[in-house]
């Protein structure tokens, strides 16, 4: 689902990040791997999203994102 469809399926609620973890490691390239819960204000359960990020010149790029 590409970010427009999901944003318009979640309507302008805001949400509060939970349980944010990081790992780094460098090989051939720079990567994170950054884990968090996801809850919607007003909600009482969310998600846990997973995201991998490769720096990469100008910057840090989310290479994958899903669900956990």
């Amino acid at each position: 689902m590409s970010l427009r469809a999901e944003l318009k399926k979640l309507g302008n609620k805001p949400a509060s990040l939970k349980d944010i973890s990081l790992i780094l490691w460098s090989d051939e390239a720079e990567t994170m791997v950054a884990t968090f819960g996801e809850v919607l204000d007003g909600e009482k359960v969310g998600r846990t999203v997973r995201q991998y990020w490769q720096h990469r010149p100008g910057g840090w790029k989310i290479i994958f994102e899903g669900l956990v």
